[in-house]
């Protein structure tokens, strides 16, 4: 009864041995063929790694870069219609415009986040853009404008 249980342990030593010369190559096919099922990326997702990206751009003053990663994201938010995260972005935008001292750009990415905002209802939304708008006019020195927002 002992030999016969060594002689299995025997067999499976000896068939692993064996079998290792074709595990690698295997298990590559393995991790190949799960690799390209994998689903791709959502839009939601990419386009959410990338407004976290151009926070994190314009936190080290990587501005021109936050900036591209932020168009980046506007596009793919525009392209799923979601409409309160496009309005975040385009304040990111304006914020990113006014720090580098382009105050008329900073206004136009504004003024397309509160025409979102008062289209979703966000007044909270419409209110902090109303702020925004009035501090970029003040800068430009146009009071009338300012008070106007």
């Amino acid at each position: 009864m002992q030999l016969k249980q060594i002689g299995t342990i025997t067999l499976i030593t000896c068939c692993s041995m064996v079998s290792n010369c074709f595990l690698e190559p295997v298990a590559s096919i393995n991790i190949a063929v799960a690799q390209s099922q994998r689903q791709q990326p959502q839009p939601e997702y990419i386009a959410q790694e990338l407004l976290q990206q151009g926070v994190y751009q314009y936190n080290q003053q990587k501005i021109a870069e936050a900036i591209e990663s932020w168009q980046q994201a506007l596009y793919i938010y525009g392209s799923i219609n979601d409409l309160a995260k496009q309005a975040k972005v385009l304040g990111n935008l304006g914020t990113a415009y006014y720090s580098l001292g382009e105050y008329d750009l900073a206004i136009e990415y504004y003024q397309q986040r509160l025409k979102i905002f008062q289209e979703i209802g966000n007044r909270y939304g419409e209110g902090d853009t109303l702020n925004s708008l009035g501090r970029s006019y003040q800068t430009l020195r146009e009071y009338d404008l300012a008070i106007e927002y």
